[in-house]
């Protein structure tokens, strides 16, 4: 079969997600392609994303971190494992998923983050000797000094994402670093 042709351009519609931002309304947030493709391209850059990379996808898609999460990964050629509805909801199912299919790639909230750590995760136990080290991407609300030093004990690196919805997932980016104590 010939390749079907699209009259699809940048400035259309990729999808809706609805949000309820400050209003506490819910409003439906209009994403173009250019803006998706944007996206993708700068998370593949920076934290950096290859066809070596895996991810572990536990974000709902009615929220619009699981777009970079799923589509980010595929855009390289990587991997993307999804957990299912109960292991997102049981911190210990969740901990045997990331033992066993070893992501080198998870995007969470801080609060999905704090559960994680409370319940005994660290992906330094589970690394083999030369194996790429988990990229964490904590995004959708506030990170903690505290718990930002506690996830860098137990992963390769960490970064601080956050826009709001508008703005197509992510517009801040930050790599964060051990903190050097001064007293």
């Amino acid at each position: 079969q010939e390749n079907l042709s699209s009259n699809v351009g940048s400035e259309n519609l990729a999808y809706v997600i609805y949000t309820f931002g400050s209003t506490g309304k819910p409003k439906g947030v209009q994403i173009t392609h250019r803006s998706v493709v944007n996206l993708l391209h700068s998370i593949a850059t920076c934290p950096g994303l290859s066809d070596g990379d895996r991810s572990l996808a536990v974000t709902t898609i009615s929220f619009d971190v699981s777009v970079p999460e799923i589509y980010g990964l595929l855009t390289v050629g990587g991997c993307v494992v999804v957990a299912s509805p109960e292991a997102t909801k049981d911190p210990a199912i969740l901990i045997e998923l990331l033992t066993k299919q070893k992501p080198t790639f998870m995007s969470a909230t801080p609060a999905t983050l704090r559960i994680l750590l409370d319940a005994g995760f660290s992906y330094r136990r589970y690394e083999r000797e030369g194996s790429k080290k988990l990229k964490i991407i904590s995004t959708g609300e506030s990170l903690s000094g505290e718990l930002g030093e506690e996830l860098l004990e137990k992963c390769g690196s960490l970064w601080n994402l956050y826009s709001p919805t508008e703005i197509t997932v992510w517009a801040t980016l930050y790599q964060v670093q051990p903190v050097k104590r001064q007293w």
